[in-house]
């Protein structure tokens, strides 16, 4: 039985008033399963590894203990955090989920007197230095936008308390890892939260072997799918998004409908392309 498994409010799990006033006014009062898992445990400050599936509410299950314990530092430390130097950091993937991780934790914030910040790759300078001229308590940020601002100096990370690396699975790839690990280096955070859809071996023996041994939250449909979805894995190395997509939309029939996501804007208007020249309707959306 997991941290909280048997709890069935949000108060029960710990949370302050005013958090809980803030969920109740938009509508939120049941836990979910992950939430029940990872809100006691992130509040103890217990080391940790929440695993659920995508739309399980893992993003409430880290903001609400982060913006808590976040509180309770700065009434306990006195006075607020400065400029370019927050005192919790969230990392995650996209500028995309920057956007929306910023404004999931905005409405929580508020009740709690903490200022959100977000840097991501793709914005301009001017806009990073009015950022970096703000009080920041809370930095949303891509790593490789983060670890780039801290290497050049204009981001302290010393006062850094909590760090949550929100889709580890993806962060944690080769070629990722490393500006994950130059940030809690530069942190110098021993128990970093850790939030993820899916838990690749490889993945999961480098966080076990970790010197704080975090322990394993992990959710019955972790590795499910919604059953609304069906799962295809496509090789498409070398065979455009597109051509790949449009087979499938074919072998479904005439009704079916799809997303097809791309890491590059060049790469989602390159399939877009290959989709429309062969007779579909489609729209590109760039972040």
């Amino acid at each position: 039985m997991g941290y909280g498994a048997r709890m069935s409010t949000f108060s029960e799990l710990g949370l302050a008033p005013e958090l809980v006033a803030a969920l109740e006014s938009a509508q939120i009062v049941n836990p979910t399963p992950v939430q029940r898992m990872a809100i006691p445990a992130f509040l103890a400050g217990k080391p940790a590894v929440a695993v659920a599936r995508t739309g399980s509410g893992k993003t409430l299950a880290y903001a609400l203990p982060l913006v808590q314990r976040l509180r309770a530092f700065e009434d306990a430390e006195g006075g607020p955090s400065l400029p370019a130097r927050p005192r919790g950091v969230v990392l995650t993937a996209t500028r995309e989920l920057v956007t929306q991780t910023t404004k999931v934790l905005k409405t929580l914030t508020h009740a709690a007197r903490l200022r959100v910040r977000n840097v991501s790759g793709g914005e301009s300078g001017h806009d990073t230095n009015i950022t970096l001229r703000q009080v920041c308590d809370l930095l949303v940020a891509n790593p490789p936008r983060l670890a780039r601002l801290v290497e050049e100096g204009k981001i302290d990370l010393t006062d850094v308390r909590i760090v949550v690396v929100d889709e580890a699975d993806t962060l944690l790839a080769p070629g990722q890892r490393g500006a994950v690990e130059a940030i809690l280096s530069a942190a110098s955070v021993a128990s970093p939260w850790w939030m993820s859809a899916t838990m690749p071996e490889p993945i999961r023996q480098w966080l076990m072997s970790r010197p704080e041994k975090p322990t394993l939250l992990m959710s019955k449909d972790a590795h499910t799918a919604p059953e609304s979805v069906t799962v295809k894995n496509i090789p498409c190395r070398h065979t455009s998004r597109g051509d790949a997509a449009s087979d499938v939309l074919v072998s479904l029939g005439p009704t079916a409908r799809g997303i097809v996501f791309a890491n590059r804007r060049e790469t989602a208007d390159e399939a877009g392309a290959a989709l429309r020249e062969r007779g579909h309707d489609v729209v590109v959306v760039h972040g």
